[in-house]
């Protein structure tokens, strides 16, 4: 009941010491208010979830709100006006907090997308709120890891 005020943040770098995190942390979740027209008294609490990470992995940032209605108004406003782009770091995404089954479920759904997305060789699937494949109406190639981006033959140097 409590996760329906929250949202998470997933692979939101983190700075070289706590308190700059925070900070930071802070900062970032004043601007996804400021970009949806929240007010920030909105913000309850903002924090990582666990401890530093030996493998410095970013962990996951919690918002929570003090309205459950709230952070759903935050992700459809940001969806519309697709402006994830201006308030989250690169390669970062924003989502609603999770229970346990539905990570699981969220875990198989990116595996099974993989899976198809393996077989046909292109990123035809993804994974839409609800854990079902969906097929992209704009299919992209997959560049696979197994093959050196370069491959042009060495030349031969002239002695």
């Amino acid at each position: 009941e409590k996760k329906k005020f929250n949202l998470v943040a997933l692979k939101v770098p983190e700075l070289p010491t706590e308190d700059e995190t925070k900070a930071n942390d802070r900062r970032l979740a004043e601007a996804v208010c400021k970009k949806v027209g929240v007010p920030e008294v909105a913000l309850a609490r903002v924090f990582r979830h666990g401890l530093p990470r030996a493998d410095k992995r970013a962990r996951p940032l919690k918002i929570c709100f003090s309205d459950n209605a709230i952070p759903g108004h935050v992700l459809q406003s940001l969806r519309v006006n697709k402006q994830f782009s201006e308030v989250l770091p690169p390669h970062s995404r924003l989502r609603r907090d999770l229970t346990l089954t539905e990570q699981r479920d969220e875990a198989d759904a990116f595996r099974r997308c993989y899976e198809a997305n393996s077989a046909a060789q292109a990123s035809v699937y993804y994974v839409n709120d609800r854990f079902e494949l969906v097929k992209s109406k704009n299919p992209r190639k997959w560049v696979r890891d197994d093959v050196p981006m370069d491959t042009r033959q060495p030349t031969q140097s002239s002695e």
